[in-house]
């Protein structure tokens, strides 16, 4: 998963979780972690997140619908991969729609269930720009 740039100052990061119940955390903007840290996740706590995943994902690419959206908030691009196959799901986070705010909570929470909220914590450098 990739949380892009917004209009401000949001964290841009690239989460992955690996067959294997690896995760990484790559930080690129506005995160406490600029770099790549990784660790092994609990088989239970995978499997949480694999299944809470599981219902959005796509037959093929494709955009989350949204009628109701603001443009300035963060656009997250979920991939998932097989040996065979990649597709992928981008969500803007500034749905307001109903059938988007259990994705946008669940997206908003994974670097804490992944165990990186401290590395995704948001952080305004010096002479940062937005984006």
């Amino acid at each position: 998963m990739t949380a892009g740039p917004c209009f401000g100052f949001c964290p841009v990061y690239e989460l992955s979780l690996f067959p294997d119940d690896m995760a990484r955390f790559t930080g690129i903007r506005h995160t406490q972690l600029i770099g790549t840290a990784k660790h092994r996740v609990s088989r239970i706590e995978a499997e949480r997140i694999r299944s809470a995943l599981k219902p959005f994902e796509p037959a093929s690419d494709r955009t989350f619908p949204c009628a109701n959206a603001r443009t300035d908030a963060t656009d997250y691009t979920i991939t998932w991969q097989t040996e065979d196959d990649e597709h992928t799901l981008v969500f803007d986070s500034g749905c307001a729609d109903p059938e988007a705010r259990s994705l946008n909570e669940l997206l908003q929470g994974l670097p804490a269930s992944l165990g990186f909220l401290e590395e995704g914590r948001q952080v305004i450098r010096e002479g940062a720009t937005r984006g």
